[in-house]
């Protein structure tokens, strides 16, 4: 019962990193597209996006790592 919550929860941050990494490579299409117009005003946004999703993603890893500790009881570091 715990272990099917705890699963759901583990899908739901996976699927999390899916749609960063999603997000991150439209950012950076993105970005290289702006840099080759010459649109330097814009760039800062897509590269904050990108450091933001990618903080996002460690922690989701890092709330996937301890669900799975409660899960199984031992750390894999």
């Amino acid at each position: 019962m715990i272990e099917d919550r705890i699963d759901k929860l583990i899908k739901e941050y996976q699927e999390g990193i899916e749609d960063n990494c999603q997000i991150i490579e439209n950012c950076r299409d993105t970005l290289i597209r702006k840099l080759n117009c010459g649109l330097d005003d814009y760039i800062l946004s897509s590269a904050n996006k990108i450091v933001e999703k990618r903080k996002e993603d460690e922690l989701f890893r890092t709330h996937i790592a301890l669900l799975n500790y409660v899960k199984v009881g031992e750390r894999n570091d």
